[in-house]
């Protein structure tokens, strides 16, 4: 298939890859392991049957159109569509999905570097034999 604005779909998958990323380092970072669990399962599991992509939105159970407004992936299905079928119409989806996007990227590179600033704090202040465990 042939987009019609082949440089604004990489530029618009650019800024989803980085918003998903970004929300996955933010709990890799927070949660450790169980953050990789919790990573998959709202970036993949849940988004991905709520997206659109496959069945639309209305046939979907409650559930899954719960999780198709606050997931990012239903947004990026919607800009995508815009992008590669309606010559990028912002009401086509390309607005909201560019709005929601960049502000998952912003509130969670922000989430991530406070969870990283205190925790380099707590770090800091702790006594230099407390560290080690060892007396």
């Amino acid at each position: 298939m042939q987009a019609t604005n082949p440089v604004a779909l990489a530029f618009f998958s650019a800024l989803g890859s980085a918003a998903i990323a970004m929300i996955t380092l933010f709990f890799l970072l927070t949660f450790d392991v169980a953050g990789r669990i919790i990573a998959v399962l709202v970036t993949i599991l849940f988004a991905v049957p709520s997206s659109g992509g496959v069945y639309p939105a209305q046939t979907l159970p409650r559930f899954f159109r719960f999780l198709a407004d606050i997931l990012p992936l239903r947004r990026m299905t919607d800009g995508g569509r815009s992008l590669t079928f309606y010559n990028g119409n912002g009401a086509a989806g390309l607005g909201t999905a560019l709005w929601v996007l960049t502000g998952y990227l912003v509130a969670f590179a922000l989430l991530t570097l406070l969870f990283v600033w205190h925790r380099r704090s707590r770090e800091n202040r702790v006594p230099a034999g407390a560290k080690s465990g060892n007396s």
